[in-house]
């Protein structure tokens, strides 16, 4: 038993040993040589886009059928409407019909394409707890300073910003240098399946040739 344990001190010694010298070899990679984009101002017809998203309630179950859908359908309908010019431009896809994949066309094709992720779905509110809240959870209420509600964090914002972003230059008639693929799921709170199905259309090489596999493979882990 002794001869066991230090054979496994032994082995623990070794690891941390490994671990110290590959810390110090790691290589760092951030970019900066690279200077920040210039400050712009969020107008408030943004923080009202958000809030206008955020109450509309997109909760998803693990059991599909307590799943309202009408929301999501709702949520599609608002974004068509809220950012027109991505809807009129960009090379629309959706899978199984809530799943939202937009194509953003870059100046050069040999470049491999860039994935940028999100999804609109959302957990449901623990029941009983809706005294808890300063503002209720859908009510994309905005108090201050403050835009309250569910998905403001997680993941609603990520969403709107991306689209804002995209809204936003292609009213300045700015085109990327590499495609640019928005992927929007409607359930990674509950399953992830659409995720996954976004993840198997882009790795289908009749879609897309040239796609950033490290990409896919971060979408499916998210799922």
């Amino acid at each position: 038993m002794r001869l066991f344990l230090r054979f496994l001190a032994l082995l623990l010694a070794l690891l941390l040993i490994v671990l110290v010298v590959n810390t110090f070899r790691l290589t760092p990679h951030q970019l900066i040589s690279v200077p920040p984009a210039a400050p712009i101002s969020i107008p408030d017809s943004a923080i009202q886009r958000l809030a206008g998203a955020i109450r509309i309630p997109t909760v998803s179950y693990t059991d599909h059928s307590l799943t309202n859908t009408a929301q999501f359908d709702k949520f599609l309908a608002y974004i068509q409407t809220a950012f027109p010019l991505i809807h009129q431009r960009l090379k629309r896809e959706t899978f199984n019909k809530y799943g939202l994949l937009l194509e953003w066309k870059g100046r050069n094709t040999n470049l491999k394409p860039m994935l940028l992720m999100g999804h609109y779905d959302l957990v449901p509110v623990i029941q009983g707890t809706q005294k808890m809240w300063k503002c209720p959870p859908f009510g994309g209420i905005i108090a201050g300073d403050f835009l309250y509600g569910r998905g403001i964090l997680d993941d609603k914002m990520s969403v709107i910003a991306l689209l804002e972003s995209t809204e936003y230059l292609l009213r300045t008639n700015f085109q990327p240098e590499r495609t640019l693929f928005l992927a929007f799921g409607p359930d990674v709170s509950s399953s992830g399946r659409e995720a996954q199905t976004i993840a198997a259309a882009l790795k289908n090489e009749t879609f897309h040739s040239t796609i950033f596999w490290t990409k896919v493979a971060s979408l499916k882990q998210k799922a």
